[in-house]
């Protein structure tokens, strides 16, 4: 069994949680690691309880609020072929969306598709 088998049967199991008792899963937990030398049972029992993430590791302790400053973004025309131009820089992430959206930012030309897009800017601060 793998670790993907073993999140579905810990699934079933917290969706029906009054049909099995604490001694069934017990018993599951048991099976579960013959099935699999590397199954953590106390894991697989704690994402049960809803102590763990949806993939049974250890849920992740949020420092501050995400993203932790607004982001900047470019605008970035791609083409089929793979080569791609920059069309603006600084950009919001609302304004990139709307010019995104537009019907002029996507199109066939010269033989080619192309279509614009938008990147963050790692290391870019917000404009004034």
């Amino acid at each position: 069994m793998t670790k993907r088998h073993f999140i579905e049967l810990a699934d079933v199991i917290r969706t029906n949680r009054e049909v099995f008792s604490d001694e069934a899963i017990a018993e599951l937990a048991r099976f579960c690691k013959r099935q699999n030398p590397q199954f953590m049972a106390q894991r697989w029992l704690d994402y049960i309880d809803g102590k763990c993430g949806p993939s049974g590791g250890a849920v992740k302790a949020v420092s501050e609020p995400w993203p932790p400053e607004p982001r900047i973004y470019r605008i970035i025309r791609f083409r089929e072929h793979g080569r791609r131009r920059v069309i603006r820089n600084n950009v919001t992430l609302t304004e990139a969306q709307a010019h995104c959206s537009r019907e002029d930012t996507h199109g066939f030309n010269r033989g080619s598709r192309w279509f614009d897009g938008y990147d963050y800017m790692p290391g870019y601060e917000v404009r004034s």
